[in-house]
This record gives structure tokens, C-alpha cells and sequence, in this order.
């Protein structure tokens, strides 16, 4: 089915500006008839000159069936490990991303929301339930790490910038540091404590999210112009600094050589150096070299909960830093502060960008 006309609606689906009344009915009439718009682009379907007044619209539109046109399988790749289970995981995921895209403002939130409510798959499911499991297991762990000293709360305390915006507690770095240096038998029997009892303290871990733009950037009415800065009060960053020492202990020699990324000494330089070695190797041995480049977008985002504590268990992590972590990833929350106005959410996966735990999590 082909459908073409002059609609006489306004929807950013063929390229207005705005949404009127009518231009909502039928954008969910079109998403009802599984019709996808052609129209491409953000230019005029009417452009005239009236007196001195230039006037524009996008009123003419042209939507057909998904499957029209049929392109040419001429030039058709045989994969040899496509399957048709991905082919229809394929197909899903288009018709998914189709409906969210073509459904009216006013309706999208609830359109993802049902695709959202469809529930976890087998294997999410089994991930959850060892990870249950393990809050029982640690408990009963006998290999434990030693308490933490007063040369490593010492460090921890130093290590971050006094300039540095603080938590919503407004206690700034280096205040937390003189409070460490001045009473450290005090501050060492707290986070001694926080280790042996596993437990996190839930005011440690209330996020202020501040947001900043992104630089570059051709325009900013879009989300992902800007960057979300979550601002956790310094006394928990020290407590996390402690852990995270602790964890890197334990995993750094176990990580692969190739990791560049959040390791102390090493950085992206190290990587580039390692590549162009490898690739001017290859050249002199005329060899073909293929390149491949991926940008996990969101990783911090997306980080997830169940996932990491199953992988700390399989690395035999200690059963204190097992618990104290699995206290950590529980009962967050970020409040968002922008145009005087604060939203409070609980958060339940994902790693807080300016968190001193995230990369090595």
C-alpha cells in the first residue's frame, strides 16, 4: 500500500518543526497501519513568496508499506554465521525501533515502557539468580582481606583535587583530608567498620547530578549534547578509593595485557604505540591488516549490578570486599539539579560518571 497527499498536519515524523492536533491522529493512524513516511530531510513540501512574507510548510507527505520498495538481492553477502534466529531478533528490533520512532509524542513514553515491561531473558534471569544466591555465599567466606591502615587512608584522602566541586553534603576535599589527618584513629575505625560489617553508607551514596555541554557541538535542544556529572560527597569517594586499591590488587594481574584503559601507568598512548608497532610489523611481512574500531555507547551507563558481582565471585575476590561492594551497587540515587528545578531517582544499574569505582567496575 502506497498512501500520498496533502494532509494539511504538522509532525516532526515528515519533517515540521512542530506537532499540531492533527498531525498527532495521524501519525498514530499511519503507526496503526504499520506505514512508514519517506519523507527524508527538513525541506519544505511548500515554499511561496506572499508580499514581503516567505511561507513554508510540510504538509505533503508519502508513506508506504516497510517492505516497499523490495531492494535487489543481487549483491546478497552469504554470512556464514548468520542464522535465522538473528535474522527475526533483526526483524524485532527494527519493528521496535520503527514503532518508538513513529509514535506521537504524547504516546512514546508508554510505547517503550510496554517493550520495556517484556522482562528479563533466560540468561538475565540466571545471572540474577546467582547473583542472589551469592549475598548468601559471601557471608559465609572465609578468605577476607585485612583491614584497611592508616598509610592507605593517608593516600586515599590526598588523592583527590580540593578544587573539585563536593557532594550535597558541601563538605570539599580538603576538608575531608584535614579531618583524615587530624583525627585519623577516628576515620580509620569508621571505614574499618563499613569493611568488616559490608555495609556502604546509604548518605555516601546520594548522587548530585550537575549537567554540562558537551564542547563541539552543532546545536544543544538535544539530551545527548550535554554530559551528566554525578558529585558524591568526598568522604564516601575516600571509602570507595580504599575498595577500589583493594580491588585493583586483587585483579590487575589477572587482566589481559591489552588492557590500556583506567590501568596506572598506561593510557591511550601506550595502545597507539603498540599498534603502529604491530601494524609496521605486519607491513614488512606484507601482510593484509584489518582494523576494527567499536565505541561502546553508555558503557558507564549500562553497567550492570548483577553482572558485576557474579564476575567479582568468579575472580574469588575476598568475601569482605564481595560484601562491602554488593552494599555499594545497592539503594543508589541521583537527584538532578537544572533551572531550579530537582528530580530525585533511585537508580538500579549503571555507574555514576565522576565515581571513583566506575572504570575498574
Amino acid at each position: 500500500m502506497v498512501v500520498g497527499g496533502d494532509v494539511n498536519s504538522k509532525s516532526p515524523w515528515w519533517g515540521s518543526p512542530t506537532e499540531d492536533r492533527r498531525g498527532k491522529r495521524l501519525a498514530g493512524l499511519l503507526n496503526e497501519l504499520d506505514l512508514q513516511v519517506l519523507n527524508e530531510g527538513s525541506t519544505p513540501t511548500f515554499d511561496t513568496v506572499r508580499g514581503d512574507k516567505t511561507l513554508t510548510s510540510f504538509v505533503d507527505i508519502t508513506a508506504c508499506k516497510h517492505s516497499i520498495p523490495q531492494l535487489s538481492q543481487k549483491n546478497k553477502v552469504n554470512l556464514s554465521w548468520w542464522s535465522e534466529e538473528l535474522a527475526n531478533l533483526k526483524r524485532g528490533v527494527v519493528t521496535k525501533k520503527r514503532r518508538i520512532r513513529s509514535a506521537p509524542q504524547s504516546c512514546r513514553r508508554s510505547v517503550v515502557d510496554e517493550y520495556l515491561a517484556e522482562g528479563d531473558n533466560g540468561e538475565h534471569r540466571a545471572v540474577r539468580e546467582q547473583a542472589a544466591r551469592l549475598s548468601v555465599r559471601t557471608a559465609l567466606l572465609g578468605n577476607e582481606d585485612p583491614p584497611f591502615t592508616a598509610l592507605e587512608l593517608k593516600q586515599a584522602a590526598h588523592k583527590f583535587n580540593p578544587k573539585k566541586a563536593p557532594g550535597a553534603d558541601g563538605l570539599t576535599a580538603d576538608i575531608c583530608a584535614q579531618t583524615v589527618y587530624h583525627k585519623p584513629e577516628f576515620c580509620l575505625s569508621l571505614v574499618n567498620k563499613c569493611l568488616t560489617l559490608g555495609y556502604f553508607p546509604v548518605v555516601w551514596k546520594q548522587a548530585t547530578v550537575v549537567v554540562l555541554r558537551k564542547p563541539g557541538k552543532d546545536e544543544y535542544t538535544r539530551p545527548k549534547s550535554y554530559r551528566p556529572i554525578g558529585l558524591l560527597p568526598v568522604m564516601g569517594k575516600i571509602l570507595e578509593r580504599l575498595i577500589v586499591n583493594r580491588l585493583m590488587w586483587h585483579l590487575v594481574p589477572r587482566l589481559s595485557t591489552r588492557q590500556y584503559g583506567f590501568l596506572p601507568q598506561r593510557s591511550t598512548e601506550d595502545s597507539l604505540y603498540d599498534l603502529v608497532n604491530h601494524i609496521r610489523e605486519k607491513l614488512k611481512q606484507k601482510k593484509i591488516i584489518t582494523l576494527v574500531s567499536l565505541d561502546i555507547e553508555g558503557a558507564f551507563d549500562s553497567a550492570w549490578w548483577p553482572m558485576i558481582r557474579v564476575r567479582l565471585a568468579e575472580e574469588n575476590c575476598p568475601g569482605n570486599i564481595q560484601r562491602i561492594l554488593g552494599s555499594y551497587l545497592e539503594n543508589r540515587s541521583v537527584s538532578l539539579r537544572y533551572l531550579g528545578e530537582e528530580v530525585k531517582r533511585r537508580t538500579t544499574k549503571g555507574c555514576v560518571q565522576g565515581s571513583t569505582g566506575g572504570p575498574i567496575l
